[in-house]
């Protein structure tokens, strides 16, 4: 094996910073045998400023590419999720369902984005639902 090269993995997974999130996200990683073959990127919101702030699109694409190059890293991981904090800041939600349409728009876009970047890349979305407000019982739903 390439010296250079010796340790990689399989992603780079991005997911917002919500600490409701990493108990179940551990098991997640677990059940999908990424535990210890990922990169993790945790920002507030995510993606969530990716297309429309240039500091932030330099930030992930350089993430991005350490673990491209660096790790090997075939694809990247978008994790968004319910009762956003940073998404309700900027955004006065009617309901969870306008919520949920906004964030994955934003993931779209972040795959876009990276997709001309990065096109060997595999993209996935995830869509994380808390189902208590204290992240105990949380379903991950892939978004095509």
């Amino acid at each position: 094996m390439n010296q250079e090269h010796k340790h990689t993995c399989k992603a780079i997974l991005i997911k917002c910073i919500d600490f409701r999130l990493e108990k179940e996200m551990r098991h997640w990683l677990d059940e999908n045998n990424l535990t210890g073959d990922c990169d993790i990127v945790s920002l507030a919101g995510a993606t969530q400023e990716l297309s429309n702030k240039k500091e932030i699109q330099d930030l992930f694409l350089k993430q991005i590419q350490i673990a491209h190059n660096l790790h090997q890293a075939s694809q990247v991981i978008l994790v968004h999720h319910s009762d956003c904090g940073a998404y309700k800041n900027i955004y006065h939600f009617k309901n969870e369902t306008e919520e949920r349409i906004v964030q994955i728009k934003d993931m779209n876009r972040a795959e876009k984005i990276i997709k001309e970047n990065f096109p060997d890349m595999v993209i996935k979305k995830i869509w994380a639902q808390l189902n208590d407000i204290q992240g105990n019982f949380i379903t991950f739903e892939t978004i095509d």
